[in-house]
């Protein structure tokens, strides 16, 4: 998209300049200028006769009371008020809330000038997108902790981009990310890319910046939903068109999907993408659950699943000796043993904060020989 002009008229100077700044430090292009609400209303009323004033600019964003009955099209009033907030498509009525965080802004700016102008990204897809997903057949063996922990090496030390998906019923998002409280949920993003074919609405891919989370190392994940996890509902056909427009937008270099025990039709079509699947477990020995999880996925997804499988002992006691890979059958899963616990985070004094992953000692080489097998395509 090409550089989008914005003037912020406000008559609290420091305040324009902040906002100012972190628009610009959110996104390259954005063209920004302050102006003071007394001089702003100066030239506009000097400019009357000659057209619209505010039609030099792409967006005018209004920090006041001024135009708060009268803003309409580019004209854009900061709302003091979180329930202010209108974003009217039809009627081109447009208010955002002037102490949302800068990404959900820049978001809301995006979708105001595409709506005005008929102008939109383009995404530039990227030739390979890995697709990883991480199952269980038990409760409490870590696997979201392990799909964090290689969420986490894939970013830090390998230079991806990241983004992470849960299928949990209750999602364990907000543990690990701070959830602004003005973001977009989840389940208002698949509403948007996933349209009932009864409702006539808006049906172009939103900017995702309005529903995302990030960790402190830059992982992505979207704002969970306030009430049971939507994706879990997604029947196969919509997970795919659900991880295609991720795929098609070109931010990520790879999607890291934590499918907890979940056994729905999202799950099997998880698999079925998934270039490699990592089945955690908390025991060395094949147990009578396993064989009825596997069985199952192999009856829902089909042989193939199975070869691009790996199969992740958790938090087993120091000196275990698991199977070797080295003569691995046709068809039969690899084996990684983690010989330490992955629970290992940091708690600041804060209990708010979220927690952090420490990939140090054995575990984080654990975690660096598991991502090394998952890459292996």
């Amino acid at each position: 998209m090409e550089n989008i002009t914005i003037v912020i008229v406000s008559g609290d100077r420091e305040f324009s300049k902040a906002l100012a700044l972190s628009l610009m430090a959110v996104c390259d292009d954005f063209i920004i200028k302050t102006c003071d609400t007394k001089l702003f209303v100066s030239e506009w009323n000097a400019y009357k006769g000659e057209g619209d004033y505010t039609a030099k600019y792409d967006v005018v964003l209004w920090d006041g009371s001024e135009i708060e009955d009268t803003y309409r099209g580019n004209l854009v009033h900061l709302a003091d008020k979180a329930s202010q907030v209108k974003m009217d498509f039809n009627n081109q009525r447009f208010s955002i809330y002037k102490y949302c965080g800068a990404p959900a802004m820049g978001a809301a700016i995006f979708e105001i000038y595409s709506s005005l102008t008929g102008r939109s990204a383009v995404f530039v897809r990227k030739d390979k997108v890995g697709i990883f997903a991480f199952g269980s057949w038990e409760g409490g063996s870590g696997c979201t902790t392990v799909t964090l922990a290689c969420a986490q090496e894939l970013q830090r030390f390998r230079r991806k981009k990241i983004l992470l998906l849960s299928l949990e019923t209750v999602e364990s998002t907000p543990r690990y990310f701070t959830v602004a409280p003005e973001l977009k949920s989840v389940g208002e993003y698949l509403y948007r890319v996933l349209p009932d074919s009864s409702i006539i609405g808006e049906t172009t891919t939103p900017f995702i910046e309005s529903y995302i989370v990030r960790d402190l190392y830059g992982i992505e994940a979207f704002a969970p939903s306030r009430s049971l996890n939507p994706l879990t509902s997604l029947d196969g056909r919509e997970m795919q068109k659900l991880i295609a427009v991720l795929v098609d937008s070109g931010r990520y270099d790879a999607i890291l999907i934590d499918m907890g025990t979940c056994l729905t039709q999202s799950a099997s079509a998880v698999m079925e993408m998934a270039d490699r699947i990592c089945f955690v477990t908390g025991s060395l020995d094949l147990t009578k659950r396993e064989e009825m999880y596997l069985g199952h996925v192999l009856v829902s997804t089909g042989e193939d699943t199975m070869v691009k499988a790996v199969r992740l002992t958790n938090m087993c006691s120091a000196g275990t000796s698991p199977p070797s890979s080295d003569k691995k059958e046709a068809g039969e899963t690899q084996f990684v043993a983690l010989r330490t616990t992955a629970r290992r985070f940091e708690r600041t004094a804060d209990f708010e904060e979220p927690n952090q992953f420490v990939l140090e000692g054995d575990f984080g080489e654990d975690i660096r020989r598991l991502t090394g097998l998952l890459l292996r395509h």
